[in-house]
């Protein structure tokens, strides 16, 4: 990796930190009768 390519490290977050502090999450998916994968994905991103 070249020095040009690397990217920044990212910011160290306070210990007090909670994920909602961070960004927004939208889980669009499923159909009718399976939606539960998108159900899975809401409750992993804590929507």
């Amino acid at each position: 990796m070249h020095d040009v390519t690397a990217i920044p490290p990212l910011p160290r977050r306070s210990d007090t930190a909670h994920k909602g502090d961070f960004g927004r999450a939208l889980v669009v998916g499923g159909s009718v009768g399976l939606s539960g994968a998108a159900l899975l994905a809401a409750g992993a991103a804590g929507l």
